[in-house]
């Protein structure tokens, strides 16, 4: 059963299906210094339903005041930035090895060529990677702390 429940978590939690949604957000995203660290935050926001559907619906009024108001949102976050961190190195791996981003010496994030192969079942969460930063960008990424 270990093998199938392994097997099921490569195929859902792929860094290639992923990728894309790293370089989107960072397309979207005004380039500064510390920027790479929003990255362990992107998968845990846009793959989760709830969090996915607030950054959906979210205006040019949220702010990630609004976001912690959601205490439904905030359940879990710290064990799915956990769970993530291992996808997301992999995934900013494959971005970088494929030249489409590159992580400057100040941390800051520059997309080089932003691929538009995402995955159909990704939509939602390919949305949501672009307004996630309309969120927290105001903030210095340093000081964010959302649990």
């Amino acid at each position: 059963m270990t093998k199938l429940t392994d097997s099921l978590y490569v195929i859902h939690n792929n860094p290639f299906i992923m990728a894309p949604l790293f370089t989107n957000f960072f397309d979207s995203v005004t380039e500064s210094e510390n920027n790479y660290l929003f990255c362990y935050l992107l998968l845990p926001l846009v793959l989760n339903v709830d969090r996915r559907d607030f950054l959906n619906k979210s205006t040019v009024r949220s702010s990630v005041h609004t976001f912690k108001n959601k205490q439904n949102l905030l359940i879990g976050l710290a064990d799915d930035v956990q769970y993530y961190k291992e996808i997301t190195h992999h995934s900013i791996q494959h971005a970088i090895d494929s030249d489409w981003i590159v992580i400057n010496e100040n941390l800051s994030v520059t997309v080089d060529e932003n691929p538009k192969n995402i995955q159909s079942n990704l939509i939602k969460s390919y949305s949501a990677s672009q307004k996630m930063y309309h969120i927290l960008g105001d903030l210095d990424v340093l000081t964010i702390d959302i649990c």
